[in-house]
């Protein structure tokens, strides 16, 4: 296990990857984050949207901020089925609801908006092509291994900026190794939300970085292209990687979902 892979027995959950709830007016965000990190990505946008009136909410998925080997225990259906219960949760004390994903959590956003259970979606680095040439052979890898490296160029990168710079664009929790099981299931979960995507007719906003290396690029225009929303937009950035959250943009981005959710109806 990886030094960043240990886990608080008395919880079971990484200090980083706790989720939160931070109450504010009766308009509601639901935040997800991506396939092998956790809550840490998304914190500075919640406290944000919070300090701007926006009750929000992140939610720890299932295998997340646990080990590898947990997370290949999972599924898709499972993280979604936790995403529709937070929305539910939230619609309990918010008159309007909202959901921002990032990368396997912008996939999950789409997915409920095409089931038409929030007012608004935020997709951000959506996952639905990926970058990485070994994906179309993930059945025949998984022959061979069930884990691989997970570090991806935009992380070693940052690594040679020291702990700190790195810490700075993986904020929270993180694995270091990728669970092919659970891979292939967010592999799935991207092909049948490709087909779901004329159902979304709620407000959407897709923000993507064109030099994300984990989900390819072309993914946003795709979104952009299929979804039935009459209200959409796309805004592309530059040197944001794909951890957009946590990228020198943040501040952009976070002011950009505050806009989107004000003017989609959803004024704090």
């Amino acid at each position: 296990m990886q030094a960043n892979e240990r886990f608080e027995p008395q919880t079971g959950v990484a200090p980083g990857a706790e989720p939160f709830f931070l109450p504010a007016g009766k308009t509601g965000c639901l935040l997800l984050h991506g396939f092998t990190a956790s809550t840490g990505q998304l914190r500075e946008m919640g406290e944000y949207l919070a300090a701007q009136g926006i009750t929000t909410r992140g939610i720890l998925l299932a295998g997340h901020g646990t080990t590898p080997e947990d997370l290949n225990t999972r599924r898709w259906p499972e993280w979604n089925a936790q995403a529709e219960a937070a929305v539910k949760d939230l619609r309990k004390i918010c008159d309007r609801v909202f959901v921002a994903g990032l990368s396997m959590g912008g996939t999950l956003a789409l997915h409920l908006g095409a089931h038409q259970l929030v007012d608004g979606v935020v997709a951000m680095a959506a996952a639905l092509f990926f970058a990485d040439r070994r994906m179309p052979f993930l059945p025949l890898v998984l022959l061979f291994t069930q884990y691989m490296d997970g570090a991806t160029e935009e992380a070693r990168a940052l690594a040679k900026g020291g702990p700190q710079a790195a810490a700075v664009a993986y904020p929270g929790f993180n694995y270091t190794r990728v669970p092919l099981r659970a891979m292939k299931s967010l592999v799935e979960f991207t092909k049948h939300l490709k087909g779901e995507l004329p159902q979304i007719q709620a407000p959407t906003l897709i923000v993507q970085s064109r030099d994300d290396t984990t989900v390819a690029p072309r993914s946003a225009r795709y979104i952009y292209d299929h979804i039935g929303a009459a209200s959409k937009s796309l805004k592309w950035l530059d040197g944001a990687g794909h951890v957009i959250t946590a990228s020198p943009l943040r501040a952009d981005i976070n002011r950009a979902v505050v806009d989107f959710i004000k003017t989609a109806g959803g004024g704090a």
